[in-house]
């Protein structure tokens, strides 16, 4: 999955500030504003277990002023799916995160990006079991949620058309894959700017998929683009071509 779209960690600063003026309307202390630096710290070092003992932690403090359903309760819900996922433990992060897109959909409504970062979550957990199907079809509602409220033209729209391809060639639909990688390309390249990393590797991408089907051809333009961009020294890419290419 493309760097930076996936939604297991975007909800950090959310959960800490509502959580915080949870505890302030109730006259207690925000204990909670520590939870932030606690979080990053524990996620660089690769610390699952701190990370899960503070998500639960967090998790309980929201549902005991709160209630089950409320919508920061769906956002502690995700970030515990988070840590637990870092230990492979996906029957209980998948658990939580269709707890977590339950609650979106009823607190927060359908068509919201904080949904789409659930789904995100859901595919990036899908995909790493091979659920190719199912991932696809949490990709997709993502997808369709990003573009009606972000744009058809934004940035993370085109990621999530990245993270599709990137299903889309696990299974070996190439041809369902390229005008994706395409279409992403071209908003990037609008958007970002024709050297921008990100846009360099789209070009990468659709280069190596097109390599990979015998389109050689095709493929050596792109790929002597990306040359050139990265001759200029423009720094490393964010890699996110799809698996296999």
């Amino acid at each position: 999955m493309r760097p930076g779209r996936v939604g297991w960690l975007s909800a950090a600063v959310v959960l800490l500030l509502s959580a915080q003026s949870v505890l302030q309307a109730a006259g207690q202390d925000a204990s909670l504003a520590v939870y932030l630096p606690r979080l990053q710290a524990l996620k660089r070092n690769g610390d699952w277990k701190g990370l899960e003992r503070l998500s639960r932690e967090a998790l309980d403090g929201l549902q005991a002023h709160l209630g089950p359903d409320a919508a920061d309760v769906g956002i502690a819900a995700a970030w515990l799916a988070s840590a637990l996922h870092s230990q492979r433990r996906d029957k209980e992060a998948e658990r939580l995160l269709r707890r977590a897109i339950a609650i979106d959909e009823k607190a927060v409504g359908p068509a919201t990006v904080r949904l789409a970062l659930d789904l995100l979550s859901l595919t990036d957990l899908l995909n790493s079991g091979g659920r190719y199907v199912e991932a696809e079809a949490a990709v997709r509602r993502a997808l369709a949620i990003d573009e009606k409220v972000l744009g058809p033209e934004h940035p993370d729209t085109a990621t999530d058309m990245n993270n599709l391809a990137e299903l889309l060639v696990a299974q070996g639909r190439y041809k369902d894959a390229e005008p994706l990688l395409r279409r992403g390309m071209a908003i990037d390249q609008k958007v970002l700017g024709p050297e921008h990393p990100d846009t360099t590797q789209d070009v990468a991408n659709v280069a190596a998929l097109l390599y990979r089907q015998g389109r050689y051809i095709e493929a050596e333009p792109l790929m002597r683009r990306v040359l050139a961009i990265d001759e200029k020294g423009l720094g490393e890419r964010r890699m996110r071509a799809p698996p296999g290419i």
